[in-house]
């Protein structure tokens, strides 16, 4: 039987070996997927959510504060505040 392991960092990978082995010495093929690490979300209450999740024990980080199109490098762009194009992912 083929198996997809999908984990994360590697952490995860180095944790799921022995799994991987035990897939192998039963006879099955294990496909490793990656899905990296980073989820991009929106959300209205993100200081929150963020302490919600670290209660838990699950890290988060704000990559990207500021949209790109309003950053720094960008600011020739000509792209201004409230452009959909310029902030639609932040």
């Amino acid at each position: 039987m083929k198996i997809l392991h999908v984990t994360g960092a590697r952490p995860q990978f180095i944790k799921a070996a022995p799994v991987g082995k035990a897939l192998r010495t039963a006879g099955h093929t294990e496909v490793l997927g990656f899905n990296y690490h980073q989820y991009t979300i929106r959300v209205e209450q993100g200081d929150a959510l963020a302490a919600y999740l670290k209660e838990r024990g699950i890290g988060t980080m704000v990559y990207y504060p500021v949209p790109f199109a309003l950053s720094r490098a960008l600011r020739r762009s000509g792209l201004r505040r409230g452009e959909p194009s310029g902030e639609r992912g932040c």
